[in-house]
């Protein structure tokens, strides 16, 4: 499809579907993504450049990051979020919609794949500086593995 054509439908999709204005609630969803994880990247699920993204953090970096998915389903259709829109307005983005990935690194923007791929390549993000958090989720014991101690009861009949 011609680029100009899919930028029309984008533009007449998000004038069904999305609320151009920037909500608190958008505002507040993307401030808490930000605020509450370590490493975020805003992607979409068929972006090549957000799985590499995914794959070199968890690889170089030792972290599992956050993937925030910028398409909503609504109607049968993959819409952009408006939090995407957003991310456009607070990173300056001279494109309505800005490409993906879109990544944060300890509250800090770094920038698409190609930026990531740059601060790791030259040490400015470092498995070092991530060290306590684990790639692998954390997860539940073995309850059979698990050695309980036998309780002692003293009670009187």
């Amino acid at each position: 499809m011609p680029l100009l054509k899919s930028l029309k439908l984008v533009t007449l999709f998000k004038s069904i579907f999305c609320d151009d204005s920037e909500s608190e609630e958008t505002i507040a969803a993307f401030e808490a993504y930000i605020a509450n994880n370590t490493v975020v990247i805003f992607s979409f699920s068929h972006c090549p450049n957000c799985q590499k993204a995914e794959r070199m953090v968890k690889e170089q970096l030792g972290v599992v990051p956050k993937m925030v998915d910028m398409y909503i389903r609504k109607n049968s259709v993959d819409v952009p979020s408006p939090i995407h829109a957003h991310i456009g307005h607070v990173i300056g983005s001279k494109e309505e919609l800005p490409p993906l990935p879109q990544i944060w690194v300890n509250k800090k923007y770094v920038g698409s794949f190609e930026d990531l791929r740059k601060a790791i390549n030259t040490d400015k993000l470092t498995k070092a500086m991530f060290k306590e958090i684990s790639v692998h989720e954390p997860q539940a014991p073995d309850p059979a593995k698990a050695k309980v101690p036998t309780p002692q009861f003293t009670f009187d009949i």
